[in-house]
């Protein structure tokens, strides 16, 4: 499956950057093309195929692998000693995401010394995983 997607991906890249890149170089070096002649709406196209062609690589190379860790204080009236809690959703371990990912993961969550870990949804992905990596790095962060 991991294959059907990564062909999927580079089609979506090359379907929206070539003809982008045709457009604008027609504009440039033919001018008697149409191109030329409609130089608000080629660069229009252009710009719309080249969008997409920047959520395909942003989706798909960076974003997958970004972390976010957001900090917030809350003062509750009868709790008086720092509380800190860790939570953990989107991880999508699976196809992409293996040992190294769950282990970054892991390594920053416990740098942060939580007093609690909470874990959200989408923790595993559903086309593939391995019950014994998610019960190792669950394992690794509950002890």
């Amino acid at each position: 499956m991991k294959t059907f997607f990564d062909i999927l991906i580079t089609l979506g890249i090359f379907i929206t950057a070539i003809p982008a890149s045709i457009l604008v170089y027609s504009r440039i070096k033919r001018t008697s093309s149409w191109e030329a002649h409609h130089p608000q709406t080629s660069i229009t196209i252009a710009s719309i195929l080249l969008c997409g062609t920047a959520i395909l690589v942003w989706g798909s190379f960076i974003e997958p692998h970004s972390m976010v860790i957001n900090r917030y204080e809350i003062d509750l009236p009868y709790i008086h000693k720092p509380l800190t809690i860790a939570l953990i959703a989107d991880m999508q371990i699976g196809t992409y995401k293996g040992k190294v990912w769950t282990q970054k993961i892991v390594d920053k969550t416990l740098a942060l010394k939580p007093d609690l870990i909470l874990f959200g949804g989408d923790n595993v992905d559903n086309m593939y995983y391995n019950e014994y990596e998610i019960w190792d790095w669950r394992q690794k962060i509950c002890n």
